[in-house]
């Protein structure tokens, strides 16, 4: 079974964030092997279809909380775990592995793409896809007429603040 975060009651969180405390981590039991995030099928129609069947998350069950649906502020609605009047907010996974391949494959396109030839040639191919030749033709012209510059740029984090 997994580690147990420690209890902090509700005013000892809002004496250390007086403007809001950071969202409680959902833990599974398998700590470390998937990535969790919250989908909000409200926000647009099919989207909780499209992040299911073609971009392979899958619903996270109550069995595998490392604890109960009620201690994160969700429930437990056929077999999935929600939150939100209407359960539109739903508790996905994937395998981190297979998150970060995919995160490194992004990364990889967006790198290839970064430049302004690599820039303006993917806009002007967007363009002609969605719209046709000429409109594809229209944007690359329009591109001698301005200088693109893009890069990269580290930047530090804070620390999150020890709770």
């Amino acid at each position: 079974m997994a580690k147990k975060l420690p209890k902090v009651s509700v005013l000892d969180r809002r004496k250390l964030h007086p403007f809001g405390a950071p969202s409680q981590p959902v833990t599974l039991k398998t700590p470390g092997l998937w990535a969790i995030r919250i989908v909000n099928s409200k926000s647009r129609t099919g989207r909780l279809h499209d992040v299911i069947h073609n971009k392979g998350w899958v619903y996270v069950t109550p069995e595998e909380l490392d604890g109960t649906p009620d201690e994160l502020g969700f429930e437990a609605k056929d077999g999935r775990i929600v939150r939100g009047e209407h359960g539109e907010e739903v508790l996905v996974k994937m395998l981190q592995s297979d998150f970060d391949e995919i995160q490194a494959a992004k990364g990889r396109l967006n790198l290839k793409n970064l430049g302004g030839k690599q820039m303006r040639d993917a806009v002007a191919q967007d363009a002609a896809k969605e719209h046709g030749s000429q409109a594809g033709d229209a944007v690359a012209r329009q591109f001698d007429n301005m200088d693109v510059k893009d890069g990269r740029e580290r930047i530090e984090l804070e620390d999150p603040p020890a709770a």
